[in-house]
């Protein structure tokens, strides 16, 4: 794409630690941070070793940020830190993050971790070069080498990659941007071959599982392989589990290579304006001035219907040539 069944448990990076994190920033937002020093002493010098911040502290919840050594006072706007690690307490678990340098905005409510910076929890990894989370404009930004891995518990397995991810806390979307590519492997392949894709941007809807492609789409599942400039796929939200449906617009080309039930291998290809898939029943439709050849056929209609990996067509006001073999 209970709800760890579903393959929108994949995308847990949105619906879950993401969403986590915004929502205890709402609750702590009128919140005055408070820091406790777990050693050191609390005066105005330059650096200090093994700090804890507990920032928007709340009883059962916390965003606590952790540093190896801590360089600034109490009293500046910033303060640097030397291998930052942290944790986010909520009530649906633990997510833990960790860098090799950062920097905490106290008086902004804001956090900075750069270089290798890893989220985490037993379902998730995410690597990124640079972390920024807002709390007053509740955002968070990952940037550089942005890497996404999710695992849910039937073994259904995601991962993105993009230079960019931005999150917003009040819409639910998480956007990756630049060179972002992707990939969907199910365990149990009889209910869905895998699926990859790439674009210049992505949007993960997490409340439908709806996924949004934005420029210089490619997109592959099983043997259909297809390019547009726009794109939405919809992971399963039910009982069976895959990609329940796709459509794609604007300039849409694609290809499929299969044989016959009696080993004649077809390849069928086509442009259209518009491409329909509906996974669970393997049928794509195409609209818009489509055009197909299979085999020796051109085959033009208003709209033209056929399931993956099968030779019949269906053509609704057929404009087509066709080729008949002679006995």
């Amino acid at each position: 794409m209970g709800v760890a069944q579903k393959i929108t448990v994949c995308f847990f990076f949105m619906a879950g630690m993401l969403v986590i994190v915004l929502a205890n920033f709402n609750e702590f937002s009128s919140r005055k941070s408070t820091i406790k020093f777990t050693s050191g002493v609390q005066k105005a010098t330059q650096k200090f070793k093994g700090v804890s911040y507990f920032l928007f502290s709340k009883e059962g919840e916390h965003l606590r940020v952790s540093s190896d050594e801590v360089i600034g006072s109490i009293s500046s706007d910033k303060v640097q830190l030397k291998g930052p690690y942290g944790e986010i307490s909520t009530v649906d678990g633990l997510v833990k993050y960790s860098g090799k340098t950062g920097e905490v905005f106290p008086k902004n409510s804001s956090i900075s971790l750069y270089d290798k910076v890893t989220l985490s929890r037993k379902d998730l990894r995410v690597f990124s070069d640079k972390l920024y989370i807002d709390q007053g404009r509740k955002i968070i930004d990952l940037i550089g080498s942005v890497k996404t891995y999710a695992t849910n518990k039937i073994g259904d397995k995601l991962s993105i990659q993009s230079d960019k991810a931005h999150m917003e806390g009040e819409n639910h979307v998480v956007s990756y941007e630049d060179n972002v590519k992707g990939k969907v492997k199910y365990r149990n392949k009889n209910f869905s071959p895998p699926i990859s894709f790439s674009s210049k941007r992505l949007n993960f809807i997490s409340k439908s599982g709806e996924i949004n492609l934005e420029e210089d789409i490619s997109f592959k599942r099983g043997n259909i392989n297809l390019s547009s400039n726009f794109g939405r796929v919809f992971l399963s939200n039910g009982t069976k589990r895959g990609v329940r449906y796709f459509i794609f617009n604007e300039d849409v080309r694609f290809n499929e290579k299969f044989k016959t039930k009696t080993g004649v291998p077809v390849t069928r290809t086509g442009v259209s304006q518009q491409l329909e898939g509906f996974g669970f029943q393997k049928k794509i439709i195409l609209s818009g001035f489509p055009r197909i050849k299979q085999l020796d056929d051109l085959i033009r209609g208003n709209k033209i219907i056929f399931r993956e990996s099968s030779e019949i067509v269906e053509i609704l006001n057929t404009n087509s040539k066709f080729k008949f073999k002679n006995n």
